[in-house]
């Protein structure tokens, strides 16, 4: 749907009251300097319980009656998404907003924009929109705006390798040993620094030639950057485990903002 075509029949809807602004969980923000250990906790608890009750064959849907917003450039293609799927299990609607013409920052079109989308939706996703429209859209439109939870660059994914170690965990994290190899300065090892300290794991940076197994501490080899290795003291965590891990932590992500409006 053009959001063009929507302005003028809509603009009845567009007075919209204040609403208390949430964090924009963009590439550059999350996990913010801010961020604290219980939230950071409370996405990997939730992600946990969401798993357990999938698991347990139980049905969730705490967003029925809520509304997902999917802002694309291009038309959906006949695959269904996984941040489609992800909300839709949880009983929300979602609708694939198509842009027309790029939005810019500073644009006049974009207040009207926003609002309409803060009176119809309880949350944005902005996939291809540039971080500074996003944040005028989160301050505008006065709802939770994720900036890309689909993109494979999202630390959210980093949440979703950091609860298959949790689950290795049986007494808690804190104390647990995480040996690093690799860069930790790029983004994404950066977010995985931020997030492991946060969640109370003991982080070690090893170097290659002085790296010897530990049969007590967790190994990720982050020496190829496209491609991540983690170990657990009882084995490999595979590649199929994080996918579904990322799933419920999507899915955790999309229930905490949408249901602590």
């Amino acid at each position: 749907m053009l959001i063009k075509n929507w302005l003028n029949a809509r603009r009845s809807l567009l007075r919209v009251p204040p609403i208390a602004l949430h964090p924009v969980n963009a590439r550059s923000t999350w996990p913010s300097p801010g961020a604290s250990s219980a939230e950071v906790r409370r996405i990997v608890d939730m992600a946990q319980r969401l798993k357990a009750a999938w698991r347990a064959g139980g049905t969730l849907r705490p967003l029925s009656g809520k509304n997902l917003a999917l802002l694309r450039t291009e038309a959906p293609t006949t695959e269904t998404s996984e941040l489609h799927r992800a909300g839709a299990e949880l009983g929300a609607r979602i609708s694939h907003v198509r842009l027309g013409d790029p939005l810019e920052s500073g644009d006049p079109k974009l207040r009207d924009i926003c609002q309409m989308l803060g009176r119809l939706y309880d949350a944005v996703d902005c996939g291809p929109i540039s971080s500074a429209v996003a944040l005028e859209i989160e301050r505008h439109a006065g709802i939770p705006v994720y900036h890309g939870l689909e993109s494979d660059e999202h630390p959210f994914r980093i949440l979703a390798d950091l609860l298959c170690i949790s689950e290795r965990c049986p007494r808690g994290v804190a104390g647990n040993a995480i040996s690093f190899l690799g860069n930790p300065r790029t983004p994404r090892g950066e977010d995985f620094v931020k997030a492991a300290r946060l969640l109370g794991f003991d982080l070690r940076f090893v170097e290659f030639a002085r790296y010897a197994a530990n049969d007590e501490a967790f190994t990720i080899d982050a020496s190829d950057a496209e491609h991540w290795a983690f170990e657990a003291p009882s084995g490999p965590i595979e590649e199929a485990e994080r996918c579904e891990n990322r799933h419920f932590v999507l899915q955790a992500m999309l229930l905490d903002a949408m249901t602590n409006r």
